[in-house]
C-alpha cells in the first residue's frame, strides 16, 4: 500500500497510514479544523458537515477523529504516549530511546506494535500486554 499525504474524511478508516496523518495533523484537528486538501480547489471549506440530512458543527469531526486516537493511544500506555511524542513533537527514535530510557531498537519495536494495536476499524477488545503476547511486531 502507497501512503498518501492527505486522506479526506470519508476515507478515513483507522489504517496505519490514516493514523500517522491523525496524528501528524492533530494540532489542528484539536482546534476543530480538518487539514486542507494539498491541491488548491478555489472553494472554501465547508463550515458545516451534512450527514443524512443532519447538519453538524465545523469542528466536530476534526475533534471526534483525533479524540478516538488519542483514547487508542491511552489503551496503548507507555508506548502509546511514545507514539504520540514521535509525531505530535516530532522526536525521532533517538530521542525517544533517551527519554524513554531504552535502546533504539526497542523504541521501533515498541512504536510498530503500538501503531498496530490503535490501527483498525474498531477498538482492540484486547488489553495492550496481551495483545502484544500474542501479535509480535
Amino acid at each position: 500500500m502507497v501512503s498518501k499525504d492527505w486522506y479526506s474524511p470519508a476515507e478515513i478508516s483507522f489504517s496505519k497510514d490514516h493514523v500517522v496523518f491523525l496524528l501528524v495533523n492533530s494540532r489542528l484537528l484539536e482546534d476543530g479544523f480538518y487539514p486542507p486538501a494539498p491541491k488548491e480547489t478555489g472553494y472554501e471549506e465547508l463550515k458545516v458537515l451534512v450527514k443524512r440530512g443532519k447538519p453538524r458543527a465545523y469542528f466536530e469531526l476534526p475533534v471526534s477523529l483525533i479524540a478516538e486516537v488519542k483514547i487508542r493511544l491511552s489503551l496503548a500506555g507507555q508506548d502509546g504516549e511514545m507514539l504520540w511524542n514521535k509525531y505530535r513533537l516530532d522526536m525521532d527514535e533517538y530521542e525517544l530511546a533517551k527519554l524513554y530510557h531504552c535502546n533504539y531498537t526497542d523504541v521501533v519495536s515498541k512504536l510498530n506494535s503500538a501503531l498496530w494495536f490503535v490501527s483498525g476499524w474498531k477498538r482492540e477488545k484486547l488489553t495492550y500486554d496481551c495483545w502484544c503476547r500474542i501479535f509480535q511486531y
